[in-house]
């Protein structure tokens, strides 16, 4: 991995030849990054980046890719839940009037 200053507060990190960067902490796989170039902040360290194989970034950005299709339909699921609960407490209000 190679580092270049690129000014007073920005660090450039790129991978070997073939290679990935990902964060080396444990990240929720949604929040994962898999690059091949990190822009660091004054506030980042080179330490918190790991480089990985082009097998492994396309294993992270699969996984990835499934998480957030998953947590997209459960959203939508819960949305529709969400409505047709409106729509029976409508109706029930909509009985108790004609009475």
């Amino acid at each position: 991995m190679d580092r270049n200053n690129m000014g007073q507060n920005t660090i450039r990190l790129t991978p070997g030849h073939g290679m990935y960067l990902t964060q080396a902490g444990e990240i929720s796989i949604t929040e994962r990054i898999v690059a091949s170039e990190v822009f660091l902040a004054a506030d980042d360290s080179p330490g918190n980046w790991r480089e990985i194989t082009g097998e492994e970034a396309a294993v992270y950005e699969a996984a990835k890719g499934a998480a957030i299709e998953a947590k997209a339909r459960e959203s939508a699921a819960i949305a529709e839940l969400e409505a047709q609960a409106e729509i029976n407490l409508a109706g029930s209000k909509g009985k108790e009037e004609l009475r």
